[in-house]
């Protein structure tokens, strides 16, 4: 199962299909609530954790392979309820702490304190938690399966430093670092060392 990013849709996986195909894998790929095809007004991490939960149940896929924020909500996911199908998961680009996730959203806007606090205290408010419970420090430690996660020394939306916090905090995960694919990830190698992971 595919789970693309913000602002992005399932169409992201094109240059991916041809190899997991080739190797013999079926592929659902979804768009998240509005993205894409899908209907709905809004995307945060707590809803598409949800999402991805009910796509597992759905269609019980073998494997998870999430893009930048549909990588963190896929770790969510598996926190929340893991999924006893799922044999591995690959994350690619991916956040760790939703603080980062925030603090980029805040930058962009260009939001002042007041706006910020609000914007935090909303969060607690439709989530019951802060942004602090949203971290792969947390979400990891329970997660048994395999992972391979991929990040780009370039990558200017999401650090390469949040790979890092990801695999320091899953005994499990593997780091692969690239060079010069920024935040997309798309490159035929790095595919071949994804599909070779799954197999």
């Amino acid at each position: 199962m595919l789970v693309h990013g913000w602002e992005s849709n399932a169409a992201r996986w094109e240059p991916l299909l041809p190899h997991l195909l080739e190797s013999g894998f079926s592929v659902v790929a979804l768009d998240a609530p509005a993205h894409g095809l899908s209907t709905g007004s809004e995307l945060n991490l707590p809803f598409y954790a949800q999402v991805i939960s009910e796509c597992i149940r759905m269609f019980n896929p073998s494997f998870l392979i999430g893009h930048s924020i549909g990588g963190a909500a896929s770790l969510l996911s598996q926190h929340v309820s893991p999924a006893l199908g799922l044999k591995k998961m690959v994350l690619l680009g991916a956040p760790s702490d939703m603080s980062i996730i925030l603090n980029n959203f805040h930058n962009i806007l260009g939001l002042n304190r007041r706006s910020r606090s609000l914007l935090h205290q909303y969060f607690i408010d439709r989530f019951g938690n802060g942004i602090e419970a949203y971290t792969a420090k947390l979400h990891c430690r329970n997660i048994s399966l395999p992972a391979l996660v991929a990040h780009d020394l370039n990558d200017d939306v999401v650090l390469y430093d949040e790979a890092v916090k990801i695999t320091s905090a899953w005994p499990h995960a593997r780091l692969v670092t690239t060079r010069g694919l920024g935040h997309s990830m798309h490159d035929d190698g790095l595919y071949r060392e994804v599909v070779n992971f799954l197999k």
